[in-house]
This record gives C-alpha cells, sequence and structure tokens, in this order.
C-alpha cells in the first residue's frame, strides 16, 4: 500500500532513502512529478539516513524561535537536545504528511556541539492496522549521542487545517517559519506540502521542542541536563496558528534533589490539554 510521498529539495542536506534489510538504496521507489514537484513514492518499511552539522547561528535561531534562555546554546557551544529531534520530526512530517504523532520517547546520552559531524538513523516500520513505530538513534562518529522511539498512526488524508491566510496570527507564523529554517527545512514543504492546500498549522515538531524552553524558564534560565524526555498527545496536535499561541505548564517536583529530578509539562490551548509529558534533569546544582 502506498503511504507516502517524498518531496525532494526541501531539506539543507540530503535524505538517504535506505532498503531495511540490505542498508542499499531501497529498491521500491518510484519516482512522479506532481505539479512540478518531484517526489518519491514508497511501499516499503525503509531506513532513512542524513549527515548534518549545526552551525551557532542555526542554535541561535532554533533557541530564539522556541523560547529557550539557557545561554550554553547561544554564548556556549551546546546544541540544543531539542533540536535534534525537531530535525527528525519535522523531516517526517514533511516526508509523511499522512502521520500523526502519539509519542515521543527520548534519552540523551551525550552533549553535542555546534560544528561537529551527526548521522541521523530512522526506522520506519508501518503496521497493518496503520499504526506505525519508528526507531531514531543520533550518531556522532559511530557513538550514539541521543536515541528515541516515536508511535503514531496513518490518518485518512494529510489532516490539513482549514484556517484562511487572513486569520493567521503573522508574529506565531514567523516563529513557526524561523523555526523550519533553523533546523534545515523549507518551511514551504510543511506549509504547502506536495501541491496540496495550504496547512497553517503548528509542526507536532515545533510543539513538541517547546517544553525544553519552559523547563529553562522554570529554572531560572540555568537549565541543567536533560537526560529523557516523554511526549505524549493526547489529541491530534494539528492545531491553527491563530491566537496568542500555545501555552506551556511546567510542574517542579516539591523537594529539589541535587542529582535527578523529574519535572511534568503540558501544552493546552483553552480548556484542552492535548500534551503531557516528564523530563528527566539532572540538577546543575550538584
Amino acid at each position: 500500500m502506498n503511504i507516502r510521498s517524498i518531496p525532494l529539495q526541501s531539506f539543507d542536506e540530503p535524505v538517504d532513502v535506505c532498503d531495511p534489510t540490505t542498508r542499499t538504496r531501497c529498491q521500491d521507489l518510484a519516482v512522479s512529478c506532481g505539479k512540478g514537484n518531484p517526489s518519491m513514492k514508497l511501499l516499503a518499511p525503509m531506513h532513512l539516513r542524513q549527515s548534518f552539522r549545526v552551525d551557532p547561528e542555526q542554535g541561535a535561531a532554533f533557541v530564539a524561535a522556541t523560547d529557550d534562555p539557557n545561554g550554553i546554546h547561544t554564548v556556549g557551544d551546546v546544541v540544543p537536545g531539542a533540536y535534534l529531534w525537531a530535525k527528525v520530526l519535522l523531516g517526517l512530517e514533511v516526508l509523511i504528511p499522512r502521520l500523526e504523532i502519539l509519542e515521543i520517547k527520548t534519552r540523551f546520552t551525550s552533549i553535542t556541539h555546534y560544528g561537529q559531524n551527526l548521522l541521523s538513523e530512522l526506522h520506519y516500520q508501518p503496521q497493518d492496522d496503520g499504526k506505525v513505530g519508528i526507531e531514531v538513534k543520533i550518531l556522532r562518529a559511530g557513538e550514539v549521542v541521543s536515541s528515541a522511539v516515536i508511535h503514531g498512526r496513518l490518518r485518512e488524508t494529510s489532516g490539513a487545517v482549514d484556517v484562511q491566510r487572513s486569520d493567521v496570527n503573522n508574529q506565531e507564523l514567523q516563529r513557526v517559519t524561523a523555526f523550519c529554517r533553523s533546523v534545515g527545512v523549507d518551511p514551504d514543504a510543511y506549509f504547502y506540502k506536495s501541491g496540496e492546500t495550504s496547512d497553517f498549522s503548528y509542526p507536532c515538531s515545533f510543539i513538541a521542542s517547546l517544553p525544553s524552553g519552559a523547563l529553562v524558564r522554570s529554572l531560572n534560565g540555568d537549565g541543567g541536563v536533560l537526560g529523557s524526555l516523554k511526549l505524549s498527545f493526547l489529541a491530534d496536535c494539528k492545531r491553527p496558528i491563530v491566537g496568542p499561541g500555545p501555552e506551556v505548564t511546567v510542574q517542579r517536583p516539591r523537594r529539589w534533589r541535587k542529582t535527578f529530578n523529574r519535572i511534568m509539562t503540558a501544552i493546552k490551548e483553552g480548556v484542552v490539554t492535548y500534551l503531557q509529558g516528564s523530563a528527566l534533569v539532572a540538577s546543575i546544582q550538584a
């Protein structure tokens, strides 16, 4: 069953599509052109690989878009952990418009720095019931610096949000546009997926990046070392870019330990909570 259409020339760095068993170029590909946009249609499980580097300007643009005041990403040279997974998730949203992300579980095992050569390896496995399992690793010189398991399902359609351009919050739209560019993805590849009707909704990758900055703000800008993060979408994260923007809440533990602390987070739209999660953070006061 054909489950996705992959637009080309939407990424700053090439994306390799590989056979999941032989890791050679995938054979189950067909090239097509729709409205002048070349694409690939894929019929089988796949591996995706992308080599990339993050420069300081990209990191600074990312934390500005996601409102993360931690100075180690601007004055220092540490790549935001949320950046790595935003790049992976936004890529998936562009490559697989029908994908609805249900849960993300990430683990960080090493700090990455600007200018280092990184490699993302993703194994995408569609299931008969429409569910999807995705395993991801981010590597540096063969060492895993972060890993994740993503659970999702395929919608009947792309889930594009029907909102008039005149109703869009321009300030928030500029924020999302800057976010897309910071992770090396053409914003139009998200807003206009393969020539479809415009989709002025928040990318799930953007929504999933917001708790990181909120955690830092709750720690008075100091942050800490993020060990793991789990995010669960209680409702489809496709929300129109209207109004004041997502509301992020953070709940710190009653007693702050000098080792690791679990912090709860949620994102709301009005009275509806559509994302809940928790982060395990190493205290910098240890």
